[in-house]
This record gives C-alpha cells, sequence and structure tokens, in this order.
C-alpha cells in the first residue's frame, strides 16, 4: 500500500492511455524521478507529500531513506555520549535552557529547509538535544523529591504518552511532511518558559561547592511549600550549606579521573555492568512488541501511533502507581518474567484468533512500559550525584544500541526462520532482563547517594537486609 512505482514513458501511457506525460505531471499524477526512474507515481492515499517524494528518494536514492531516520538515532548516540558529561559539568538547568532554545529554531530550519544535506543535520541536532534534555530533567527532577515521593517523578513521562497520541491525531490532519514537522514547535515553545523558570538542582550545587546558591534554592522551596524556615533543623541545615565555599568548588572542577574511580569501586561496577543490560532488555522488548503491534494495524499508521500511544501512557501510570508501594527490583524482575510468560502464550495462540493475539501484544506492550519508565527512574536513583547524568546517558546509550540489536534481529528473523522466532528472541531477553535485576541494590524510599563512599555503604547495607515490598 505504501510502495512508490518507477515507471517507464511506455508503463505511463499503458496506465493513462492518451494522456500526456506533461498533462499528468502538470496534476501530480505522476512526477518526474532521478535518473534511472523517468517517472514516479508517489503513493499518496494516506501522506500527499513526503520527504520520500520532495527529494525523490528512491531507485539509487533509495539508500537515503534510511539516513533519514538514522540521523536522528547517531543525535541520540551523541547525547549519550556526551551529553551527561555536559549535565554534571555544567548543571541540569544550563543544559536544559541552552538545548531548548536549540529545539525551536532546529525544528522550523528543518520545516523550511529545501536541502536534503541540511534536513540530515538538522535531524541529528535535534535527536542530541532531545536525548541530553531527557537524562538532565529527569534527574533533576529526582534530585528535588523526597524519597517517599520520588515515583511522582514519573509523572513527567505521562507527557511521553500523551505527545504520542496527539501525533496520531496530528498526522491525521496534516497529510503534508513540512507542516507536520512545523508541529513539533510546539513542544518546543512550551519547554523554554519552565526550562528558565526553575531552579538548579541543590545535590548539583553543593557537589560544585556552590552552597550558598543551594541554600538559597531550599529557602524558596520552603517557602513556596510554606515551610518555616527559621525551624532549628532546616535552619542548621542551611547554615552548613552556606559554609560549602567556592573553594570546594575549585577543587571539584579540577578532580579528574572519576570514571576510573567508579571502575574500581566493587559496587560501582555491579552497577555499571547490570544497568545497561536491563536497557538493552527493555529496549528490544518495547520495540519487538510496538512491531508485533504494527502487524496488526500496518494499513493504518495513525491508528498503529494511537495504539502505542495509549499503551505507552497506561504503562507509564501504572509504574507510578506501583512504584510507591513496590519494590524497584520486585517490580522489574516480575514485569520481565510476566512480558515473557505473554510471548510465550501468544506462541500457542491460533493465527485465527488475531484478537486474542492482539489483546496479548497489547498488554505486554503495557508491562513494558511501565518497566521502562520504572527503569529510568531506577537508574537514575543508583547512581551518585556526581556521575548521575553520566551514568543516566551511558545507560541510555545501551537503549539504543538494544533498538539496533532489534530492529536487524528481527527483520533477518522474520525473513530467515519465521515470525515465532522473534518472540522467542524476545522471551529470552526478558528473561536476561529479570536476571540482571538481582544483584543491584534497592533504592525505593532510600537516599539518593552522592559519593562513591555512599554507594559502598549502601551496597553493605542491601546485603545485611533482607528484600521486603
Amino acid at each position: 500500500m505504501y510502495d512508490n512505482k518507477c515507471l517507464e514513458e511506455e508503463e505511463v501511457y499503458k496506465l493513462w492511455g492518451n494522456t500526456t506525460t506533461t498533462t499528468l505531471l502538470t496534476n501530480n499524477t505522476v512526477q518526474l524521478g532521478p535518473p534511472s526512474c523517468p517517472y514516479v507515481d508517489y503513493n499518496d492515499d494516506i501522506f500527499q507529500a513526503t520527504v520520500i517524494s520532495q527529494w525523490d528518494l528512491v531507485c539509487e536514492r533509495e539508500h537515503l531513506q534510511t539516513l533519514f531516520v538514522l540521523a536522528f538515532t547517531l543525535g541520540s548516540v551523541f547525547s549519550s555520549i556526551f551529553g551527561g558529561d555536559l549535565s554534571d559539568r555544567f548543571g541540569r538547568k544550563t543544559v536544559i535552557c541552552v538545548s531548548a532554545l536549540i529545539m525551536l529554531p532546529t525544528t522550523i530550519a528543518s520545516t523550511f529547509t529545501t536541502s536534503f544535506s541540511l534536513l540530515l543535520f538538522l535531524r541529528f541536532l535535534f535527536g542530541a538535544t532531545t536525548g541530553i534534555t531527557y537524562i538532565a530533567v529527569y534527574t533533576l527532577i529526582v534530585e528535588v523529591f523526597p524519597p517517599q515521593y520520588r515515583s511522582v517523578a514519573q509523572c513527567s513521562c505521562l507527557s511521553y504518552g500523551f505527545a504520542i497520541i496527539a501525533m496520531g491525531g496530528v498526522g491525521y490532519l496534516l497529510t503534508a511532511w513540512r507542516p507536520l514537522m512545523l508541529s513539533f514547535c510546539v513542544p518546543a515553545v512550551l519547554l523554554i518558559p519552565p526550562a528558565f523558570m526553575m531552579s538548579r538542582s541543590p545535590r548539583w550545587l553543593v557537589r560544585r561547592g556552590r552552597g550558598r546558591e543551594a541554600a538559597e534554592v531550599l529557602r524558596k522551596a520552603a517557602k513556596l511549600n510554606r515551610v518555616n524556615s527559621s525551624q532549628p533543623i532546616l535552619q542548621s541545615v542551611l547554615t552548613k550549606l552556606g559554609e560549602v565555599t567556592e573553594t570546594k568548588q575549585h577543587e571539584v572542577v579540577s578532580q579528574s579521573g572519576e570514571v576510573m574511580e567508579c571502575l574500581r569501586n566493587p559496587a560501582m561496577r555491579t552497577i555499571l555492568l547490570f544497568t545497561p543490560c536491563i536497557g538493552f532488555s527493555l529496549q528490544g522488548l518495547w520495540l519487538g512488541t510496538a512491531f508485533s503491534a504494527n502487524s496488526f494495524t500496518s494499513t493504518n499508521p495513525q491508528l498503529y501511533i494511537l495504539c502505542i500511544g495509549v499503551s505507552q501512557t497506561l504503562g507509564n501510570g501504572l509504574a507510578i502507581a506501583l512504584c510507591r508501594s513496590v519494590n524497584r527490583r520486585v517490580l522489574l524482575g516480575v514485569g520481565f518474567l510476566l512480558v515473557a510468560f505473554l510471548l510465550l502464550i501468544i506462541l500457542t495462540v491460533s493465527q485465527g484468533l488475531w484478537g486474542v493475539r492482539w489483546c496479548l501484544v497489547m498488554a505486554s506492550h503495557v508491562i513494558v512500559a511501565a518497566c521502562y519508565e520504572t527503569s529510568v527512574l531506577y537508574t537514575v536513583e543508583l547512581m551518585p550525584t556526581f556521575f548521575r547524568s553520566r551514568g543516566g546517558c551511558y545507560v541510555q546509550l545501551f537503549y539504543l544500541i538494544g533498538e539496533g540489536f532489534m530492529t536487524l534481529l528481527a527483520y533477518v528473523l522474520t525473513k530467515q526462520v519465521g515470525w515465532w522466532s522473534v518472540n522467542v528472541t524476545l522471551g529470552v531477553l526478558a528473561v536476561l532482563g529479570s536476571l540482571s535485576v538481582i544483584p543491584l541494590p534497592e533504592t525505593r524510599n532510600r537516599p539518593l547517594p552522592e559519593t562513591l563512599h555512599d554507594i559502598t555503604k549502601r551496597s553493605a547495607r542491601e546485603k545485611k537486609i533482607p528484600e521486603v515490598c
């Protein structure tokens, strides 16, 4: 249904009789293509104008279609490699503000560019700023919430599900790629005011030796929450923060080898080894279940996006509800096993019972979405303050690797073996994810670690305290 047809002049005459090619070109029935494909009949059943038709990405230029998608992914990889260091070095707020200011002109330029090469660069830039902002925002939210309310930080992820649903509707209304691209300006504009209005992370400020600024942020928070800042305990904390001087900041900035220190710490090595396994497994499962959902809605992209958006929102809501009362490790471990069980059940259901199969696929996607958001929160909670953003971006890199792995493997397995082999692979990923949770410590209702010493103490305490929900 989505194929664009390359036509020779003889084929044009066969299809449209005596109608001249000039007339067909004038009314856009066919369009001029690259040298090897003189005329192209672009499919416009759903979208009237696409990037493919704009730059004739067919025949010998067909490989450029992949570059359009890959540009955003490469931007995300860039953010995973460098974004965490920028956030830990310059602050969460600074990174968010700069990214927000870059996103808006990037989106506008993408809408009106006439150069495909420039469009690829802008897609790369948009992917980089999006990835950097995601980790920085999540880190900032987690760092300012008290332990008992930290799971509320996941409410910010509900916007992701709502955005997917909204894009399904926008894609239905806007059938040309330029107006659709321009619609991305809306979230970019909405991001700018709160980015500049929010306060810096007090934890990051203390880590950088800016204790007075951290104390001022806490005074402002106390005032907004109608807490008397003159209370003895709070006043004592604010006084101690004010004593953290700029001298400490110089010492922190001049530190080197923080990554090597993390690698030398046994407890931190465990975290850096197993959190990527969780991320790799989850992204593969998310993409795999999304591919399975697409098999039921492949003729209607808007319906497919709507289904994914609804399941993502339900999964996020489920994660918010459960994270307040269930330990992160239990939630992730059980979630992975439930997904593996559902994927096994799907293999036993007859192809004719498509309704049952669809429900099982969507249920597994909801659980994966819940585990996904829980894992992001869990990863940020596991990392010490000085390494928190870098640790989050490090794990995010393995999410992207899992995405590429699953995309390639699903294509190969479907062609060479059969659809059932994809489900088996997803089941193995689910079991791998469940096993990866076991060596990690619990973080629910626990204080965030500031240093590697805190990481070591938490690990020692976990070995003495039995796990309870």
